[in-house]
């Protein structure tokens, strides 16, 4: 469960992302160095999992995944018991250099091996997003960064959220600059209804963390916080690695 934008900077694109989770999860590291490949990227961890959500390369390669809850999730929850955890996907996918070669490798995944999601991919100021309902994986082309971008889950249903979340980001894009407005947007909460807020809260789960990623010519810098509890309580962590390959502008 996830709340995900992606905005152009002048030397750039900043991708945020909150992440809501079950109260009873354990909260994630901080944000690691770790190798994938012949790369060298920075995630946070699930300790639960052992996998991650989110995680940039030494190649400027962003990946971003969220969970899907379609109708059928809802309904059939049973039908997902059994299959492997989600968190492998963006470690397996930042050992790629490429956008085309993050798409390849997502493609070549066995969408039954795993519970519905979508995956978000940044490379070179180009994206796609590949969806998978737990049969069939399916993709767009990439294609260039030239807009905001908004994605949105809940475990009460993608359906039910998104429009909410959506709507407030585009009031916000036209009220303010583009990085103001996705800083606030990332920060909001309805007093009447947190269920559906960007820092959702509800009994049984939360809004825990916030990591940003920033992508310039010649460098990456990933920002993880940990928010402990609902009065604010922080802990951060941060690491850059150097581009090895040309990152163009969004």
């Amino acid at each position: 469960m996830c709340t995900v934008t992606v905005i152009p900077t002048a030397r750039g694109h900043r991708l945020c992302c909150n992440r809501d989770e079950s109260r009873a999860r354990p909260a994630s590291t901080d944000a690691l160095v770790r190798r994938a490949g012949e790369r060298t990227a920075v995630m946070p961890i699930d300790p639960t999992s052992g996998g991650t959500w989110i995680g940039v390369n030494d190649a400027g390669l962003v990946a971003c995944l969220l969970n899907a809850n379609p109708g059928v999730v809802r309904a059939s929850p049973e039908r997902w018991m059994g299959r492997r955890s989600r968190g492998v996907i963006v470690p397996r996918l930042l050992t790629c250099g490429t956008i085309e070669e993050a798409l390849d490798s997502a493609l070549g995944l066995d969408a039954a091996d795993f519970p519905p999601f979508r995956l978000l991919m940044i490379c070179e100021g180009r994206f796609a997003v590949l969806a998978s309902d737990g049969s069939v994986c399916e993709a767009e082309q990439p294609r260039g960064l030239g807009a905001p971008l908004m994605l949105a889950s809940s475990g009460l249903g993608d359906d039910l959220v998104e429009p909410h979340r959506r709507g407030l980001f585009d009031r916000m894009l036209r009220m303010h600059p583009p990085e103001a407005a996705q800083e606030e947007f990332h920060r909001h909460c309805w007093p009447d209804r947190p269920h559906l807020s960007v820092v959702m809260s509800r009994p049984d789960a939360r809004t825990v963390s916030r990591t940003d990623v920033d992508v310039t010519p010649g460098s990456v810098e990933l920002r993880h916080e940990r928010w402990r509890d609902e009065t604010g309580a922080v802990e951060s962590s941060a690491a850059c690695l150097r581009i090895h390959s040309a990152v163009a502008p969004a």
